[in-house]
């Protein structure tokens, strides 16, 4: 016969006693987890941890069950660790993008592309403050409004070649 829960509460203090623990919220709880467990019972905590486990991506799934998550707290605990060394593998992967970036446009043919270019890549670094990323990027937005492609555009028409014609039609002019 299945026990109700004042039976299991009863259960779970005298296990409290026999294995000489403290009758810590902590305590109780694992006790009462294991012996609703073993009587085919599931509790309220132990079907919200379910719940949101299932909610995980795979990935995550696996790492947790790794673990042994007894409450909402050390859930939420695993799930801000997770967020933590996600977002550290993020910016690490910005950077080494942004400097790729950087150094593609330091072999510009144009010096101030060149010149801003060495100096973000001087400049990036993984502890960049948000003052360094604004000046940089307030930079970068002055040479974008000043930048004058009219040279090149001179060049171009030199050969018939307009700056609305597709790469084909020039390829075929040239």
């Amino acid at each position: 016969m299945i026990p109700n829960t004042n039976e299991i509460a009863k259960q779970t203090l005298i296990a409290l006693k026999e294995r000489k623990l403290k009758p810590t919220p902590e305590n109780y709880t694992e006790i009462f987890e294991e012996l609703s467990l073993k009587y085919g019972i599931t509790s309220s905590n132990k079907a919200k941890l379910d719940k949101y486990k299932t909610l995980l991506l795979p990935i995550y799934q696996q790492e947790l069950n790794s673990k042994t998550i007894r409450s909402l707290e050390e859930l939420i605990s695993f799930l801000i660790s997770v967020l933590n060394r996600q977002s550290g593998k993020q910016f690490s992967e910005f950077f080494d993008f942004l400097y790729t970036i950087s150094k593609t446009l330091q072999i510009s043919k144009d010096k101030k592309i060149r010149d801003l270019a060495k100096v973000t890549s001087i400049r990036i670094s993984k502890t960049m403050d948000s003052e360094s990323i604004y000046l940089l990027t307030k930079k970068w937005k002055e040479l974008e409004r000043n930048y004058d492609e009219n040279n090149l555009e001179e060049q171009a028409r030199k050969y018939g070649i307009s700056k609305y014609d597709d790469y084909d039609s020039v390829i075929k002019k040239l």
